[in-house]
């Protein structure tokens, strides 16, 4: 008797291993009460400018070609702050999800009611390739490659995520179950545009913040930064206001960063762009950036009680 349970005991804790391994359980795209938040910026824009969209569900429904959507709409705060600041609000279009995979259809941002299908989170090993479309006029399909898979605390619940390159190797997104893409709820592939930027801000359920995102890309942003604050910060890299950052060089980057002499004595850490500890080395006044793969980085300075003292941003070529 005493053999057997030490046998099940065993063979629970490899179907346990099997099952944490293989990622927790999906997490489907909310259908009621949402709200994703996010900032885009235009490579025209004057500093300071950008602008701010929200997308929400409230529970609706609506039927199209004889399928079932929830119904989204689009609040876009345009230019805050400037003397084009105003709100309006449009019928975005519908979300449907059928065996992982997110369908969309868009009137407003597409221009025809064309059915899109924008996520496949089917993905199971670093090193598949993705095709999904864009939420655009646009009908062709891209190309996502699998970099990473990892996993995201939103709220109490862990999601799963895949970080994704271009088929050049780059990474620019990545992909939570149940939330979408770094860009926004809307905007995932959006990279392969290059007038402007798209940034996931906050995560709302029920009015309740979920997801804070600390390091946005703001790639098309130009100084002052937007400053976005949700209701709470619930996971990620704390956020530095743009006041505290300063300015690296080189930048873009290939094999070092110089420190600021200011900063000299204090802590390094550098995170990759979704949030995750690189290993650096600090040598002579330098960061070594030779082991670490092309992307967009965050490289923070650490005081004596673990406090940041100052953050910047900086884009790293092989």
């Amino acid at each position: 008797m005493k053999k057997n349970t030490t046998i099940f005991l065993a063979l629970s804790l490899v179907i346990f291993i099997h099952s944490w391994a293989s990622g927790q359980l999906y997490q489907p795209m909310p259908t009621q009460n949402a709200t994703w938040s996010s900032v885009r910026c235009w490579y025209f824009y004057p500093g300071g400018w950008h602008d701010e969209y929200s997308i929400s569900l409230n529970g609706s429904d609506t039927t199209f070609n004889s399928r079932v959507y929830t119904k989204l709409f689009l609040t876009t705060h345009h230019a805050p702050g400037t003397a084009f600041d105003s709100v309006y609000t449009n019928f975005l279009g519908g979300m449907r999800e059928v065996n992982k995979r997110v369908y969309f259809f868009s009137d407003y941002l597409c221009n025809d009611t064309i059915e899109r299908l924008i996520y496949d989170f089917n993905a199971g090993a670093i090193g598949d390739t993705i095709r999904t479309q864009v939420l655009s006029n646009l009908t062709d399909t891209f190309v996502h490659v699998v970099v990473g898979i990892d996993s995201m605390q939103i709220g109490s619940i862990y999601h799963r995520r895949l970080l994704l390159a271009d088929t050049n190797g780059i990474p620019w997104e990545s992909w939570t179950e149940g939330i979408g893409s770094s860009f926004g709820l809307a905007y995932s592939t959006y990279n392969i545009l290059s007038d402007n930027s798209y940034d996931l801000t906050c995560f709302r359920v029920k009015s309740q913040v979920l997801y804070s995102n600390p390091t946005p890309y703001y790639s098309y942003c130009t100084p002052p930064l937007p400053v976005i604050i949700c209701d709470s910060m619930i996971n990620g890299v704390p956020r530095i206001p743009e006041s505290n950052s300063f300015s690296i060089v080189p930048n873009p980057a290939r094999d070092y960063l110089n420190i600021p002499l200011s900063l000299s004595n204090l802590k390094v850490r550098v995170y990759n762009s979704i949030g995750k500890e690189q290993q650096i080395s600090v040598n002579s006044g330098q960061v070594s950036l030779r082991d670490l793969p092309s992307g967009i980085y965050f490289i923070q300075f650490i005081g004596k009680q673990d406090e940041i003292i100052s953050s910047s941003r900086f884009v790293h070529c092989d």
